[in-house]
């Protein structure tokens, strides 16, 4: 199916169309079903417009403008957990063999958590 080498099929393009029909279908039922009542009737919601900053908190597909951490902690509450995920470290690196390049390691992560407010 739609092989570059050889002329485009018209069967090959109908079944690419009815597999995207599919996709962009299922697409919406999320987002209707995760959004709920929260959408605008707007008929150029699942168009392929992009919709960011006050037109998607108008149009409902976002909840509001903010920094990560202190908008979810708004809408889920205090208790809500962020992990932080990186490169696992060696056995001799968490012994402290490296202590002052973990040190540095550390003050890197604060300065790098510290521009979101945590």
């Amino acid at each position: 199916m739609m092989d570059p080498f050889r002329p485009e099929r018209a069967e090959d393009v109908k079944r690419l169309k009815a597999l995207q029909q599919q996709i962009h279908n299922s697409f919406i039922a999320q987002i209707k079903s995760r959004r709920g009542e929260r959408l605008a009737e707007n008929k150029d919601l699942f168009t392929g417009e992009i919709w960011v900053g006050e037109n998607a908190v108008s149009v409902g597909l976002a909840d509001g403008i903010g920094h990560l951490v202190p908008k979810m902690k708004e809408v889920f509450g205090d208790k809500a957990i962020f992990a932080v995920h990186g490169p696992k470290r060696s056995l001799i690196q968490r012994f402290g063999v490296q202590v002052a390049s973990d040190a540095i390691g550390v003050v890197e992560d604060r300065a790098l958590w510290a521009q979101y407010g945590l």
